[in-house]
């Protein structure tokens, strides 16, 4: 497959975790690249570890604000919805637990945990100061 056109990299500096200035960079980022938000959009910010043995693992809720802010400012009306969404991968296997599950076609156990987990409601915490909530399983 030959790619249509020459891919684009934007590298920006931002030494200030400020949404304003994140929002601001974000936006211009999405304006060079001709992007919009459209339909149900859903930010995954990947906030793997956070607290005292991992001081720099997590997403500043500044940094997601503006991104959501940038989001919203290049929305044209196609965005039906707006998300911010979050799931440990420490508790989703990643392959049977047992090597002979798939090879015999008896997927009950993996259908149980997926009606398992469809069930399941995530309990909403606000990002302090955003006016948004994040879902955490």
């Amino acid at each position: 497959m030959k790619i249509p056109t020459r891919p684009k990299v934007i590298l920006r500096h931002c030494d200030i975790y400020d949404a304003e200035v994140i929002r601001r960079i974000v936006r211009e980022g999405m304006e060079a690249l001709d992007v919009r938000p459209r339909g149900r959009t859903l930010v995954k910010p990947n906030c793997v570890a956070a607290g005292d043995q991992f001081p720099h693992a997590c997403t500043r809720p500044e940094f997601l604000e503006g991104v959501l802010r940038a989001l919203q400012d290049r929305d044209i009306g196609t965005m039906t919805e707006l998300a911010v969404g979050e799931r440990c991968g420490i508790t989703v296997p990643s392959r049977p637990q047992r090597a002979d599950v798939s090879a015999r076609g008896d997927h009950a156990a993996t259908n149980r945990a997926a009606d398992r987990r469809r069930r399941s409601r995530p309990r909403q915490v606000e990002l302090v100061g955003s006016g948004y909530s994040l879902g955490i399983p």
